[in-house]
This record gives C-alpha cells, structure tokens and sequence, in this order.
C-alpha cells in the first residue's frame, strides 16, 4: 500500500539540538522504528550542489545534516554522509565542498564519517520507462538505507528540488551532464528523476528529511534568495513531501516529478495526503518568489525568441570555464576571459546558471514574458 503520510513541524531556526528532537518526534509519529537500523550501512544524502556557506541557502544547513547524522548514529548503524555535486567526482573538490557547507564539523560532532570513495557501480531499474540502469555513487550503492536530507528550493528546469530531485545526486559528477544532454527537455529528465526515484525506492529503504526552515525562492538551486518558511518535513515517500512542499510555497504549476509520479501511482493525490504534526496551512507562503522556468511547460511551447534563457553576466563572469565544463550541449566556449554562450546551440536545461560558483548567469526573459512572471 502506497505510504501517503507527511509530517511537518514547526522549526525556527538551527538549532542542532533542537532539530534532532523534533525529527526525534516526527519519525516516532510516522511509525519508523530506529532500532530495526542496528548494524546497517546509513547513507545521509544532504544536498550540496555547490560549495558554500551555509547562509546562502543553497545547501541543506549543516545543523539539519548534523541532527540527522546523530540519529542515524544513535541508532547503532554505520553512517556515511555522501553527496556527488555537479562537476568533476573528484576527492579534492569533495573535501573543499565538505570545508565549505560545514559538512566536515558535521561528522565530527555526530560521529559519521565523510565519503571519499569516488567510485561508482551500475544500478539495473527494470522497471523504468526512460534508462534501464544508472552509474551511482558507491556509498549510496552500498548502502541498506538512505537519509535523503534535501533543502526546499525553487529550480530553474524542474521548477522545484526537494527530496526527489535531491536523489540526481547520487549520480557520478559529470555524468550528470550526460544525462541532462539525454533527456533535455523540462517533462522528459522529469521522468527521467522518478525511473532513479523509484530504482532506489524498490532497492534501499528511504526516509525523507526536508529542511524548509529557510528555503530557496527566485532562480534556484542556487541563484536565488534565502526565504524564512520555518518547518521540517518527513516522509518516507519523496514524492508525496514533493506534493506537501510544492503546496507549503504555493506553486501552482505543474512539478514535473510530482506529476509524473501521480501517473504511475507513486504518489498521492493532494485528498489522499496525510499529514501529520502542525497545520500545513500555517506555513503556506502565498508570495514565494518562483523560477522564471516555473512555467516551463508552457515556455517549451512557445518559440525560441519569447522563451527565458540563460545568460551571462559579463560584469561579473571570471572565465572559470564551470559553465563549459558541464554544458549538456556543449553550446559554451571561453573566449577573452568571458563565458560565451551559443544561442543555436543552448537546449535550455540551465545548468550554466545552477552550477556558476560565483552567480554569473542570469535568466533573460522577453520584454512580453517579464510582466508573466512578475511576483504578485
């Protein structure tokens, strides 16, 4: 039977001890027993997409990553805190990402340990209707159970990243490009995310962690804004916190995965939802500030000239060459010192814009578009 049950609490700031007790609660209310995680291997997933500090928002807090590692700990399991960014899989960059986001305080004070393993394995998902395997990261491929610690952030493609999104991430580096390059448009690598979701859901045991204590808004996953939402959520199905989150910051657009996971029954409809702990009305944030790609099912249709589309900012581009490196299409080069991107070439995945270590990539919107997408 489908788990359709969500519990979202208040939580106001990081606090690490505070945290840890309110998903103390949470997991007891949902029925989840610690002790039946005596002696497994526990992966704790946080989202780490770029390296930086904690206070841009861009990232799962360290406090939420700590206050699930100590759990995990407590419970007697063999806890790896593991990630794989967008760029190079390499120990070196690792290790900055872990110094940056805090992540290397994190498994000293909680008693997990930092993957260094760079290596990956293929995954079979049988049952998938786009990719029939997948290369993951082998801390996660060995692992019996995932603590999927995502941050609530708008996304420039995808429209939203949370807990299904947060998952891309087991995937090596820059093979995610490659990914990106296959499935190209918003609906197909939508789809593409739940064959990996449900690959990992019917393999591993899961259960979801959000931090929506401060949330993403505007051009995420990492361009946009800090936003005060002030909860934690956990489920141990990723598709209805999806639901639950995306009706928390009131996107009334379509969520790809959400969508697609309603198709084929992975999710529930927003009647059948349980939730438990305090009032999801109470955290609705009438004017969160959503991505210019929010309504990218319809952008897709219109043509080429009205459509948003990444550009950058030349005042502050440094011609690190990030942007080229993990260009899906290879439609970037660097000339001059200057990131240069080929309009004929650009399929519009943005993930020059996500993964830009200093936000030198901007979303260009038609003259028409920018009263479309202007905050109420």
């Amino acid at each position: 039977m489908m788990i359709c049950t969500v519990s979202v609490r208040r939580c106001e700031d990081y606090d690490v001890s505070k945290i840890e007790k309110i998903f103390r609660e949470q997991i007891f209310e949902l029925g989840i027993d610690l002790s039946a995680f005596a002696g497994k291997r526990i992966a704790v997933k946080p989202n780490l997409v770029v390296a930086s500090k904690p206070d841009t928002a861009a990232c799962t807090n360290p406090a939420v990553i700590e206050a699930v590692s100590r759990i995990a700990v407590s419970c007697g399991a063999h806890v790896t805190i593991a990630e794989s960014p967008g760029g190079p899989f390499t120990l070196s960059l690792m290790k900055h990402n872990y110094k940056m986001n805090k992540v290397d305080e994190v498994a000293k004070n909680s008693g997990a340990v930092l993957n260094t393993d760079m290596g990956f394995r293929t995954m079979s998902a049988p049952n998938a209707k786009n990719s029939k395997n997948f290369n993951v990261i082998n801390a996660i491929a060995d692992a019996d159970v995932i603590f999927n610690v995502c941050k609530l952030k708008t996304h420039t493609l995808t429209g939203m990243t949370n807990a299904v999104k947060n998952l891309f991430g087991v995937i090596p580096g820059t093979q995610k490009v490659e990914m990106h390059a296959r499935f190209s448009n918003q609906q197909k690598f939508g789809d593409v995310l739940i064959d990996l979701c449900d690959m990992l859901c019917s393999s591993k045991r899961i259960i979801s962690f959000c931090d929506a204590v401060v949330g993403m808004e505007g051009n995420g996953p990492s361009g946009g804004s800090p936003r005060k939402v002030g909860c934690l959520l956990v489920s141990e199905n990723p598709y209805a916190l999806d639901l639950a989150a995306s009706e928390i910051i009131c996107h009334d657009g379509e969520v790809p995965m959400v969508e697609e996971a309603k198709r084929r029954g992975l999710c529930p409809k927003e009647s059948e939802m349980c939730i438990l702990g305090d009032d999801i009305d109470s955290f609705r944030v009438k004017d969160y500030l959503h991505s210019d790609a929010k309504r990218g099912k319809i952008f897709s249709l219109l043509p080429p000239f009205l459509q948003p589309r990444p550009e950058v900012i030349l005042s502050k581009c440094v011609g690190c060459g990030r942007c080229a490196e993990n260009c899906p299409a290879n439609a970037i080069s660097v000339r001059g010192g200057k990131a240069v991107i080929d309009r004929k070439g650009c399929i519009k995945c943005f993930c020059c814009q996500e993964l830009c270590p200093i936000h030198a990539v901007d979303i260009k919107k038609n003259i028409i578009l920018k009263y479309f997408y202007k905050k109420p």
